[in-house]
């Protein structure tokens, strides 16, 4: 914990995001600046703004001019091209890595899995959900998680079974393409690590393991179902 940034504690974060709930309703965001410049960031962000030519990036672009301590973003990806989208993730993601705390509206659920380490619910105004992804995931969807694993080659048509019958705490693998399966287990971080150790042992050929997006959109929809 930084005593200098009490809001980046567990509980100082909680608190925000209770702040956060109210402030993302009121209004369309713009992002939140504070502190001194970084300049490889500043760079880039300028040269994407130039490429891109778009009023999202220019935002961004100057958001992040004072190398903030606190940023606020509101869908930083709207209405970008595909490269667009991905660049300015990776700068959200190096900032994350210099220890600045985010706060990051998004509807792309998929992006929120793959920036994102906490994540707030919001409906109608009202905070429904507030935890770690991994724990949101797992709550609302019976004790379960889901993990989206690739590979470098095609897998026979027995692997689903093998994983499913073979792997400690796993209940399903369902087959998304002829190199990608989406794996259901019970239980939390060391399981997901012996998880990947025991597929890694099984000579597939793994080559990326990370959250199913599509779990966090199950969690939403069952979560807003009542309130529509």
């Amino acid at each position: 914990r930084d005593r200098r940034h009490p809001g980046h504690s567990r509980r100082g974060r909680r608190h925000n995001v209770g702040l956060a709930a109210t402030v993302f309703t009121a209004s369309t965001l713009t992002a939140t600046t504070l502190a001194t410049t970084s300049t490889a960031v500043i760079t880039k962000a300028i040269a994407m703004t130039t490429l891109q030519k778009t009023v999202a990036v220019a935002a961004f672009a100057a958001a992040i001019l004072s190398d903030p301590e606190i940023l606020l973003l509101d869908e930083p990806t709207t209405g970008l091209d595909p490269r667009g989208m991905s660049e300015v993730r990776d700068i959200v993601k190096s900032l994350k890595g210099k220890q600045r705390l985010i706060f990051m509206s998004s509807h792309l659920l998929s992006e929120v899995t793959d920036i994102c380490d906490e994540v707030a619910m919001i409906d109608h105004g009202k905070l429904l959900v507030y935890d770690t992804l991994s724990n949101v995931t797992s709550r609302f969807s019976g004790g379960e998680n889901i993990v989206e694993v690739g590979f470098l080659r095609p897998l026979d048509g027995g692997v689903n079974g093998r994983i499913a019958s073979g792997v400690p705490g796993v209940t399903s693998a369902e087959r998304v393409d002829d190199r990608t399966l989406r794996i259901r287990f019970n239980g939390g971080a060391s399981t997901q690590e012996r998880l990947l150790s025991n597929l890694v042992g099984m000579n597939l050929g793994v080559i990326s393991y990370k959250p199913a997006s599509s779990a966090l959109e199950d969690v939403y929809l069952n979560l807003i179902k009542d309130t529509k």
